[in-house]
């Protein structure tokens, strides 16, 4: 058997299989770290051969031997024949057999599988079974503080700007364009265009079909200020070549800061054509005035700062429960997380253009970072769960049908189809662990005293909203309907 940790998966299984009276006999406990014990085991020889004579046993009533009739082979040729695996068998079988005992006897639980040898353990026929193990345990605490916290709900009534602010975000969806042929582009047009950016004989970047609006002054992911003046007043069939210097920011280093060539040809110009907000705009959204449009977004501006205040109630919640409960974490079970957590980091930073020279230049921050989210959710884990057993909260399976269901609909697929894939993937013991979190948070809001927070003092600036790149020739934005003012601000609660 190799150096995995011991299962009870063996041909030896059979032997011992009582529970032992005398466990606490044949263990010692002591700390080995912060939530890590190490245990140290002496089972009597005598134990040791009874178990290996159960199992030689067992093995000459089931073992055919040629020769002789099944159950009748001698046991000195059985021992001859299979000892060494037997013996194999037998120790691990009373290794994870003991283990098991020690937890139960000493109240342990254990957070991941022991540190175990069991090559490097001696079994001897005449001499006790003599093995220590260390395991990392759940963090011992008590519980307080999580019933009756003082929360503050945040403000959740519409400001005026707030839905003028979501009307014209709809106005912007809504924008339609039109083929410009005879003026050239202004600077709030699309041209249409290819291009291709190099820099001391080297590609940098090159697009097809590609939308730029001069006034934004940008040529895919590069700042090209002189792109403004440039394509402001071409028409199709115009080109554009200049010179300009790579920004000091741009994603590939190697490029920064050197002298580029833009070479553009215009294939098109597309003008934004934004409604205006009237009674006919809202007709053609489905609505009966533009007054019964006003009033559904201010339905859902509502309904998107409900959603981000109730998120806002649940953030108070880890907060405090972090502030309050202070125990040491389990600094292996720190050392997984860190590492799934910096590893979604860097692989988001990538996806985003970072080289590794860029991560290089950021990693002790991220490393840093990583940590202090490991160690978060870890305690939060631990907390919460503690919580749930206390007060026997738990995922029920109705609870996990709902969510399969729930997410079926938002992938587009049958239920059958998502509880397969997420079986298949190893995805349900996660969900039932979000569900059963939810439940504790919604338990903890139900005992907390929680007050209405006033409006608030100042208002911050609404960002400017603007029509979306046309991507082909006949390019019009839809939505002329109810979900196009609420499909919006449900996206932002989702977000």
């Amino acid at each position: 058997m190799a150096k995995d940790a011991p299962t009870p998966e063996s041909a030896g299984a059979a032997a011992g299989s009582e529970e032992d009276v005398s466990i606490l006999d044949e263990f010692t406990v002591e700390d080995a770290g912060p939530c890590k014990k190490k245990l140290a085991f002496s089972i009597p020889s005598d134990e040791v051969k009874k178990a290996i004579e159960a199992s030689i046993g067992e093995l000459r009533r089931k073992a055919i031997i040629p020769g002789f009739r099944r159950g009748h082979a001698p046991v000195g040729l059985i021992e001859k024949r299979f000892g060494t695996d037997i013996r194999k068998d037998v120790k691990a079988n009373l290794v994870f057999r003991k283990y098991q005992a020690a937890l139960k006897a000493k109240s342990l639980d254990a957070i991941s599988d022991p540190d175990l040898n069991l090559d490097a353990i001696e079994m001897v026929d005449g001499k006790p079974l003599n093995y220590d193990l260390t395991v990392e345990v759940w963090p011992q605490f008590e519980l307080a503080g999580f019933e009756g916290m003082k929360l503050e709900k945040p403000w959740v009534e519409p400001r005026p700007e707030e839905v003028e602010a979501e009307l014209k975000a709809l106005q912007m969806r809504t924008t339609t364009f039109e083929e410009i042929s005879a003026e050239g582009a202004a600077a709030t047009d699309f041209v249409l265009c290819d291009y291709t950016v190099t820099a001391e004989g080297k590609e940098v970047i090159n697009a097809k079909d590609a939308g730029i609006r001069p006034e934004d002054g940008v040529v895919g992911r590069l700042k090209v200020a002189a792109a403004k003046e440039a394509l402001s007043g071409k028409k199709t069939g115009d080109t554009v070549n200049l010179v300009f210097t790579i920004d000091a920011e741009y994603y590939q280093e190697e490029f920064r800061g050197k002298e580029a060539q833009l070479a553009l040809n215009v294939k098109g110009i597309r003008r934004p054509k934004t409604p205006e907000a009237t009674d006919a705009w809202a007709k053609e959204l489905g609505f009966e005035s533009l007054e019964e449009l006003k009033t559904v977004v201010s339905r859902n501006v509502v309904a998107a700062k409900e959603s981000n205040a109730d998120a806002a109630l649940r953030q108070q919640v880890y907060d405090k429960l972090i502030e309050i409960l202070n125990f040491e974490l389990p600094e292996d079970a720190v050392r997984r997380q860190q590492k799934a957590v910096l590893l979604r980091e860097r692989q988001g930073l990538t996806y985003r253009g970072a080289t590794e020279e860029d991560l290089a230049k950021v990693n002790d921050k991220l490393e840093q970072a990583s940590l202090d989210k490991a160690q978060r959710d870890l305690k939060l884990f631990f907390i919460l769960s503690k919580i749930a057993e206390k007060e026997a909260i738990e995922a029920t399976d109705a609870d996990v049908e709902m969510r399969i269901a729930e997410l079926a609909s938002r992938y587009r697929t049958t239920v059958a189809k998502m509880r397969e894939h997420m079986k298949r993937e190893g995805m349900l013991d996660e969900v039932i662990l979000e569900i059963r979190e939810e439940k504790t948070v919604a338990h903890i809001l139900s005992k907390a005293e929680i007050t209405q927070a006033g409006p608030p003092a100042e208002e911050k600036e609404t960002k400017k909203a603007h029509p979306k790149k046309p991507r082909v020739k006949k390019a019009a934005a839809e939505g002329k309907h109810h979900a196009a003012a609420e499909g919006d601000s449900e996206k932002k609660a989702d977000e």
